[in-house]
């Protein structure tokens, strides 16, 4: 018997009701597995145990209007803006059966291929095409619940992304080059045939057909009401 996803395309690009969303649905099992398709506008989103002080260049952020919002799961410091997708999987623990990233990344590059990209899943726990990372990933167990999110770089600003993150701003230029080798738009590969709005189809398509699929809706109201409108502000 197949289980069943409730999809919600978040149509917020608000990077702190976005990141509370997921905790809420991770925290809260309204259903017990859903997708998540959502969009943030220019953001860096830090894992739970970074410092933003070491990661951030925070006067650059501020200069250029970019969120600073803190995550639920681990890793390193992301960059967000509209050109790209963010996925999430929110479902029940199963140790041995999906508690790897590679399990989730599955329909993620399944909706890929079926768009005539050869992506493949990478042992960094990356999306890659080629020897280029389109996508990363990160999950957290909180109790017998699993959250699995990661991005497709589709269109991102790749230069704004090297200035904020102190991580990618290397004394030495030949660091810096090979990060932005390693890193690379789906634009680059596909052209103007594909868009955002094509791999969403997919990726749920991909997931039809291992599960069944129903729409999600969601009161905001709720969510306000459980964490407090301060409290999303200042995630």
């Amino acid at each position: 018997m197949k289980k069943t996803y409730y999809v919600y395309e978040n149509s917020s690009t608000n990077p702190y009701f976005n990141l509370a969303l997921e905790e809420y649905l991770l925290k809260n099992k309204l259903h017990s597995n859903y997708f998540l398709l959502w969009q943030n506008e220019n953001t860096v989103v830090i894992g739970r145990n970074q410092n933003v002080v070491a990661e951030v260049d925070e006067q650059f952020a501020t200069e250029h209007k970019i969120h600073i919002a803190r995550r639920m799961t681990g890793g390193g410091a992301v960059y967000h803006d509209l050109g790209n997708q963010n996925y999430s999987f929110i479902t029940d623990y199963l140790p041995g059966k999906n508690s790897t990233n590679k399990h989730f990344a599955f329909p993620i590059i399944k909706a890929l291929n079926s768009l005539g990209i050869p992506a493949e899943y990478s042992g960094r726990n990356d999306i890659i095409v080629g020897d280029r990372k389109v996508s990363g990933m990160a999950q957290r167990v909180y109790k017998n619940r699993l959250l699995h999110h990661g991005c497709i770089l589709f269109d991102t600003d790749l230069l704004m992304m090297k200035n904020v993150l102190k991580g990618k701003q290397r004394t030495d230029h030949r660091s810096v080059k090979s990060i932005d080798r390693r890193v690379s738009n789906l634009k680059n590969f596909v052209q103007d045939r594909i868009t955002l709005e094509d791999f969403k189809r997919c990726s749920v398509e991909a997931l039809c057909a291992e599960a069944e699929v129903q729409s999600l809706k969601l009161d905001a109201k709720d969510l306000f009401e459980y964490f407090g409108s301060e409290r999303i502000k200042c995630l």
